[in-house]
Order: structure tokens, then sequence, then C-alpha cells
């Protein structure tokens, strides 16, 4: 074998110890067989041969060289020589590898890659992109990816993406996609542009993950962390959370937030003469019509048993006035119960009354902790009481309440025993003429001896 310094420099040896060498030795084992049938081949015609070897050297790399070989006959037409050009294409067979191995794991990739134009317009995707959306590529081929979009993806999700494409840069977030069946699913997406040297954009690839079942499963743990499996209010750690969130919100708005806590009386006894099943159904009830009677924004949890708490913001700035909105408020959960509850059970409906212990808060006097310390102990108060009551946490607050429930309960009673009476007052000018005059009600305490008038209202 005779040779040029370029091929001894590809196998890495000295160029005088090649001659008298047999070329075949640097082809690998494995290939030698079918070079030299390729070799055959050669000889048995007169043309030339193309083909591609490839080579190793002394350090165990490798290279790649395309032949031409081309036979060199005597004048009887007897092969004498083989002479062969070679060019090295080591490099475009690395590059063939990658981009083979790059189509490979982009065909098999597990997450839908999807590649369009700079109009959106889709020029390929992969298996998993069939497999997630139920599309086949060539029914999506030519068409914008909105196909996908059925209007539950917001619109600022789209406004973001189209922002940092436009700058030059990737996008990372999530869409609410539709499959061809209809179903809905929740795709998590990367989408980034494809720069040429010049820093030209050419095109857009997405590389998607259905995420569907992993966001069922977070909501899963959401419910279990923070929801109650028998009723799906919130729990007391949920509870805890929004209380603390009243109290900022009190704190901005200098409005009084109010927690209420409700106990159901004899609870454990309807429990253990009815059973579980009475029981539950009972606090699914409760459950019930406590959120009914509330606003959307208030919050009713269950902090288990049958203690139930609300939390109600934005009652009055006033103390009075909020504590007479709380008393309202309160006196609303508890008509809940005259109502009997349908249970099922063989003695007919149920007939259950709450406890209930209210506080207020105003600001961030008191932390949550304290707040539900505080609703506690007034619950306990009204347990201490008898039960099938309201009491509220401090004496000062309770007061106000009690007055209110006397004035009330006096006004009713005036009206039905014909307490009021009506007063004309002559108003006076200057000159001592009657110009008009004053209409007062005022309220006599009914079964008195000595009548006593209590206005109602100051003049007016």
């Amino acid at each position: 074998m005779s040779c040029n310094l370029r091929y001894a420099e590809l196998l890495g040896k000295d160029a005088s110890a090649l001659p008298g060498k047999r070329w075949i030795d640097f082809i690998p084992q494995d290939k030698q067989d079918e070079t030299r049938e390729s070799l055959h081949t050669l000889l048995a015609g007169s043309g030339t041969l193309t083909s591609e070897r490839e080579i190793k050297r002394p350090d165990g790399s490798t290279c790649w060289i395309r032949w031409l070989d081309q036979p060199i006959l005597d004048r009887e037409g007897r092969c004498v020589e083989i002479r062969s050009i070679g060019q090295d294409i080591t490099l475009d067979k690395q590059n063939a590898l990658r981009l083979r191995q790059l189509a490979q794991a982009v065909e098999q990739s597990p997450n839908s890659i999807v590649i369009t134009n700079t109009d959106a317009v889709i020029e390929y995707a992969n298996e998993a992109f069939t497999r997630t959306t139920g599309y086949a590529s060539e029914e999506v081929i030519g068409k914008n990816p909105r196909v996908l979009n059925a209007g539950k993806t917001p619109r600022e999700t789209y406004e973001a993406l189209w922002q940092a494409l436009t700058r030059g840069d990737a996008w990372r977030g999530e869409f609410c996609n539709t499959r061809k069946d209809g179903s809905t699913y929740v795709e998590l997406a990367t989408i980034a542009p494809i720069k040429q040297p010049d820093g030209s954009i050419t095109h857009y690839v997405a590389v998607k993950e259905d995420i569907t079942e992993r966001r069922a499963a977070e909501e899963r743990i959401q419910q279990l962390a923070y929801y109650d499996t028998l009723t799906g209010l919130p729990n007391r750690s949920l509870m805890l959370d929004r209380l603390r969130h009243s109290i900022l919100s009190s704190e901005r708005s200098s409005a009084h937030g109010m927690l209420l806590l409700l106990d159901v009386d004899q609870f454990k006894m309807l429990n253990d003469t009815q059973g579980h099943e009475a029981g539950d159904a009972l606090l699914r009830e409760v459950a019930r019509r406590l959120q009914s009677s509330l606003r959307a924004e208030d919050t009713v949890a269950r902090l288990g048993g049958d203690d139930f708490a609300v939390v109600v913001e934005a009652l009055d700035e006033g103390r009075e006035l909020a504590i007479a909105h709380a008393e309202k408020i309160a006196e609303q959960l508890h008509g809940n119960f005259l109502h009997p509850f349908e249970l099922g059970l063989s003695s007919g409906p149920y007939r259950g009354t709450p406890s209930i212990g209210v506080t207020l808060f105003q600001g961030r006097a008191a932390s949550a902790t304290a707040v539900l310390q505080q609703a506690e102990v007034a619950l306990y108060k009204a347990k201490e009481d008898g039960r099938n009551t309201i009491r509220f946490y401090s004496e000062s607050m309770q007061s106000v309440v009690d007055a209110r429930a006397e004035m009330e309960l006096k006004l009713r009673t005036a009206i039905a025993e014909g307490g009021f009476r009506l007063f004309y007052q002559p108003q006076l000018n200057r000159d001592g003429k009657i110009v008009g005059a004053e209409a007062l009600i005022r309220c006599f305490d009914a079964g008195g001896e000595n009548d006593s008038p209590r206005r109602l209202h100051p003049p007016r």
C-alpha cells in the first residue's frame, strides 16, 4: 500500500511506515468482509466504485472516508492495482448522527413537540402530540395551534406569550386546551423562538406536557389539607388563614370583623342513640344551611366534631353598629335551627339547637389565635348559660346586646298593650305665635303604677 501524507494523518501513522502494509487492516474487523465483497464487485466489472468506509486509529477513534475506487488495468485487462481517492466525511457523519438522534428524541419524546413558522402555522407535530390531543399530525399541519383553544385559557396568557416571543424570549406557562373528542386538559408549555446565526427568527418550537393528572392530584391534596371531607367546608387550618386575612383587611378598612363559633347542642346524644350516619347527615345539613344564610365572601368552616366557625368581614366602623350587625347575623344563623332536620330517622324529623359564641375584631389589635380564643370563651359562656343561646365575648359587648334585647321586648309589649302615646309640642316664634308643631311618640312602661315616658327619638 502506498499513500499520501493526508491519508497517513487520518490513520495517525507515519507515512514512511505505511508502504507494504495492507490497507484493509486499518478497517474495523467487523467491516472487513463487507469491504472485500465490494472490491470483488469492483474487480469483476470495469467501472469505479464509490463507498464510505470507516477507518480505525491507533488511539481507538475512528474516521469516515468517502472513497472513489478505480481499478488500474494492464494491456491484457488484468487489474494490477486499485487507485483510491478519499474525502474525510467524519464531520458529516457526526452531524448526520446528531440529526438522527435529535429526530428520534423529538419523535419519541413523551412530551408534545410542535414547530410553527413565524405566522404560527404548524409545520411539525410529533407522536406525543397525537396521543395527547387526538389529532393526527396531518390534521393540524398547516393550521394554527388555536385549533386546541376552546376559550378556556385566559386572554392574558396569550398576550404574555406573544409579548415574550416578540422580544425574542422564551415563554413558559399553562394552557387549558381541548382535545379532538371535546375533553379538556391542562398543558404546561415552554415556547421559544428558533434563531438563525444572524439573530433572525424563522420558527417557534413548543414543548408541552399534559399535567392534567398532576393538577388533579394537587387539588386532591389541597382538598385533603384544607377542607373537611364530610361537609366540604374549609377546615380549621384554612379558617385561621382566612381569619388572618380578615384581620389584615380590617386594619386597612377600619371596619370591624366578626368570628362566630357554633356548637350543635346534644350532638353526642344523637350519635349515641341514632348512629354516626344520622350525625353525619345533620352536620352536612347544618353546613348547607349556614352557607345558604351568608354571603359568598364570608367563610363557613368546620373545626371538627360538631363545631363550626363563621368569619364575616366589613361589618361597620362604629362599635355599637358592628355589634348590632353581628347580633343580627348570629340570630339569623341561630334561626336556621328553627326548622326540623330531615335525617331519615324512624322517629321523624330531628329538632336541634345551637350554642353560639361571638367576638368582634378591628385591626391587628389581636392575633387570629387570640380572636379564636375569645370566641371560644363566648361559646363556653353560651353553653354554661343553658345552651341554645348567643353570647358575646366581652361584658361590654354583651351589655349592648342585652340592652337592645330589653328595648325590643319592651317595644313589642308596648305595641301589644297600647303603650305608645302621641304628643304634639307647639313651636312658637318670637312673638309667641304658634307657627308649627313637633310630633313625638313616647313609650310608657306597661304595668307600672307610675307610668314613665320613654322618648324613642330626639325631637326633630
